[in-house]
């Protein structure tokens, strides 16, 4: 499995920049890498639900009650980037809101019971990351870096295909682990029952 440091020499490799020997490495690179890292790989978790991080939980009530419209508030996990369903409730019986700077499903239909959730959790550890995964996080990556490192717009073109290529790649993967998803019929369809 990969290491931050090869998905940084991936992302310096696709843009033609030499190899770092340490993600504490002086160079400019090293320091645009570093700040582009943690942003660019969560918001890749927040993008679809990646089988290798779905965590189930169960989640208990808040004891604070939301100020309207719903009746039960539950905290989500702080790794949560993406709630894939909550199985004993319609899609349409939930919401989620930030407040406070933490993520809360909301609902009126669970009476403060304890709720089950599945959701795509944020795994730091990159040795548990799957290949195709840590290649889409490597290209976007230089992306990120291309402008400042090269200030080549051909260089950000090819960075931009292969992060398509390898993120195309990644979630063909996941689809094929993950059970199809029942889609949610709604109110037009509903109406006909």
């Amino acid at each position: 499995m990969a290491s931050q440091i090869d998905i940084w020499n991936k992302a310096l490799r696709c843009i033609g920049e030499s190899r770092l020997t340490s993600t504490s490495d002086v160079q400019k690179s090293a320091t645009l890498l570093a700040d582009a890292w943690a942003g660019t790989y969560k918001a890749e978790f927040e993008a679809n639900p990646w089988s290798f991080s779905i965590k189930r939980t169960s989640l208990a009530a808040s004891a604070t009650e939301p100020e309207f419209e719903w009746e039960y508030a539950y905290p989500l996990p702080a790794d949560c980037a993406f709630v894939i369903d909550c199985p004993e409730l319609d899609r349409r019986q939930w919401t989620i809101e930030s407040t406070d700077d933490v993520k809360t499903i909301l609902t009126k239909w669970n009476q403060g019971a304890a709720l089950n959730v599945r959701y795509t959790s944020v795994v730091d550890d990159v040795s548990r990351w799957p290949q195709l995964f840590a290649d889409a996080v490597a290209f976007n990556l230089a992306m990120e870096i291309c402008e400042s490192i090269t200030q080549s717009n051909s260089k950000m073109e090819i960075a931009s295909a292969r992060y398509d290529a390898a993120i195309k790649a990644a979630r063909r993967n996941n689809a094929i682990e993950l059970p199809p998803v029942d889609r949610l019929e709604d109110d037009l369809v509903l109406v006909r029952y």
